[in-house]
């Protein structure tokens, strides 16, 4: 056999090779669509793939988180389909990253320096929105109030531009002027109402009213007692011939002057001689006479 003869048999042998060995299963080619298992493949369709039996269905290339981050992909690429093994998820390749298809709504929004993103989806530059300070200032100028950088608000509707304001108390309420009043019985409070502690004195009451009452029991007129002694009444103003300073010593020392010159007992026929129940006026007294330390008129029984 000549060899242009031997390689259009091996030519040949390929193909039925090939034929063969895709018996089994049924490809179909209509137009630009491409169909296994099925003789009309959707138009719209680039690969349409049909069960036989109707129980069915196509895996996915099933790869590693870590193999899909390392994967050198770009914007050719876009609508790569993969199943990450490590997370369960399908994940499709948008042209600049990879996108998860998800049918959880379990997502959280997060800021991060100026992009805002959300889990499992996009994020947003926020750069042209932001001044990126927040270094602002208040400003009250007449009624007007602003902030730096931004805008202003009239407060003349929420003032009344015056101080000019009273204070009133009527019966047990404080009220201002053009404001709200204040009831005030609560510190009302009378004698009774205060209280007083007793702990350590000889009152039984606990409010100061009963308190006064107690006193003014025992200061009544029926009750008054004179405690005093004669040696605890001093002499205020000193007695011409007396050295006492007491009522005690000044009669101490006014018996010792009688005793001295009468014998020891003031008599009526020593001091009265004449028996007419007056002192006699002759009669001297430690250098006295009798009626100058005696009023004239007393009598003796």
């Amino acid at each position: 056999m000549s060899e242009p003869s031997k390689k259009t048999t091996l030519i040949k042998v390929s193909m039925l090779i090939i034929c063969f060995s895709l018996a089994p299963v049924l490809i179909l080619a209509q137009e630009f669509s491409v169909g296994i298992n099925t003789d009309s493949p959707n138009a719209n369709a680039a690969l349409h793939i049909s069960s036989p039996n109707g129980n069915q269905g196509i895996i996915i290339p099933l790869i590693s988180s870590g193999t899909r981050a390392s994967m050198s992909l770009g914007a050719d690429d876009k609508g790569l389909l993969v199943f990450d093994a490590d997370l369960s998820l399908f994940y499709y390749w948008s042209g600049s990253a990879w996108i998860p298809i998800s049918t959880s709504d379990a997502q959280q929004i997060s800021l991060t320096d100026n992009r805002l993103s959300i889990s499992n989806g996009n994020e947003v530059n926020l750069s042209s929105y932001l001044d990126n300070t927040d270094s602002q200032n208040l400003i009250l100028d007449s009624n007007s109030l602003s902030i730096s950088n931004g805008n202003a608000v009239d407060l003349n509707p929420y003032l009344d531009n015056t101080d000019s304001q009273s204070l009133s108390f009527i019966s047990n309420d404080l009220a201002i002027s053009g404001g709200n009043s204040v009831d005030l019985s609560a510190l009302n409070q009378t004698a009774t109402t205060v209280p007083y502690n007793n702990t350590g004195t000889s009152f039984s009451s606990t409010n100061v009213q009963d308190v006064l009452n107690e006193i003014d029991g025992t200061l009544t007129v029926s009750g008054l007692t004179d405690d005093q002694t004669s040696a605890e009444v001093n002499i205020a103003t000193a007695i011409p011939n007396l050295s006492a300073s007491t009522v005690q010593d000044a009669i101490a020392e006014l018996q010792g002057d009688i005793d001295a010159d009468g014998g020891g007992d003031m008599t009526k026929t020593v001091y009265d001689t004449d028996d007419d129940g007056v002192v006699n006026d002759s009669q001297l007294v430690n250098g006295l006479t009798v009626q100058t330390a005696v009023p004239v008129g007393a009598v003796f029984t």
